[in-house]
């Protein structure tokens, strides 16, 4: 049995947060050392402009809901129909229950199989996958997919000084979304053609989000500087190795996703030939880094400029932190 992408949804606050905001911030939040005039120059080098903040009193829920209702209604799906529904985002509003048992409530999906998965970044990649699984199994007839990231809540602002710290500058890229993908038995398409995943897990103390009462708990505490050499040890091998396969299965590859962590993200893709260079989509300038949403985030906006079309031979790749990377490669 085979399976299609029938639809995907998106959703981004309304609120945009330029640099010079973001900045202002950083003066009335920070540490008593934080370096504004650094900080300043490393977002203009890292080509970000702009990221979405949500508004106070909305949650990753709302988000979650709004991304999910979005796709069913582009795709004129019936809530009541759906199989299965399994949420990706790495934050969410509660340990307990699961994301997904709430957004079965909010879109009315009574029978719909609910839980969560969890791998950072690369969660929605997973998602897709066990999807895949579940529908190519014959047990579930289709599936939707939801990540919400709530990122703006979770800025160590107070840790921020002008050297090397645990929050480090890669939570200032960060921005607050959320994306659904709804997956349908289709015997006319193979579905996902390929998955690749590595896992490295020596590197689990580079990005966390610690679960306790500390001041610093929930919030994420990234060791920037390693996390960026380690990405830069995994990455150029993976990446284009990943890419090559996609080609060999699919003929070629049309249009190509990536996890959006900086506007010029070359230096993470290794001995890519110019022709995959131009065919990569790049949302980060726009939207900042959504975190586990950025590539279906990533595929809706495409679609709707005109980069994406039905038809199209596509590929994902994402590092994530843990450390660990994932690909996909499919038909659109």
């Amino acid at each position: 049995m085979g399976l299609s992408i029938a639809g995907i949804g998106y959703y981004l606050p309304d609120h945009q947060i330029t640099n010079d905001q973001l900045l202002q911030m950083l003066r009335t939040r920070g540490g008593p050392d934080v370096d504004i005039e650094k900080l300043a120059k490393k977002l203009t080098l890292n080509q970000a402009e702009l990221r979405h903040f949500k508004a106070p009193g909305e949650s990753g829920a709302d988000m979650a809901a709004q991304a999910a209702q979005n796709c069913l209604a582009k795709t004129n799906f019936d809530p009541r129909d759906l199989d299965f529904i399994l949420y990706v985002g790495m934050l969410r509003d509660y340990v307990e229950p699961a994301m997904a048992i709430i957004l079965q409530d909010r879109l009315g999906a009574n029978r719909a199989h609910a839980f969560d998965l969890s791998n950072a970044c690369n969660s929605f990649l997973n998602g897709m996958e066990i999807a895949d699984l579940y529908i190519k199994s014959g047990k579930y007839r289709n599936a939707l997919i939801v990540a919400a990231e709530d990122g703006s809540e979770r800025i160590p602002w107070h840790l921020f000084d002008s050297g090397e710290n645990l929050s480090g500058f890669s939570a200032l890229t960060i921005s607050d979304g959320a994306a659904a993908m709804l997956l349908r038995d289709d015997p006319e398409h193979r579905g996902f053609t390929e998955f690749d995943f590595e896992t490295y897990g020596q590197y689990n103390d580079l990005c966390r989000v610690k679960i306790g009462k500390e001041r610093d708990d929930l919030k994420i505490l990234v060791k920037s500087k390693r996390l960026a050499m380690t990405a830069l040890e995994i990455l150029p091998q993976f990446v284009p190795a990943f890419l090559e396969k996609a080609r060999n299965i699919l003929g070629d590859i049309d249009i190509w996703f990536f996890h959006q962590v900086t506007g010029d993200p070359r230096k993470f893709w290794g001995d890519l030939d110019e022709n995959l260079v131009q065919k990569a989509y790049n949302t980060f300038s726009r939207v900042g880094n959504t975190g586990s949403a950025s590539i279906p985030l990533g595929m809706a906006l495409a679609e709707e400029n005109g980069r994406l079309k039905r038809g199209d031979r596509v590929a994902a790749v994402v590092g994530a932190s843990g450390f660990s990377c994932g690909g996909t490669a499919f038909i659109y």
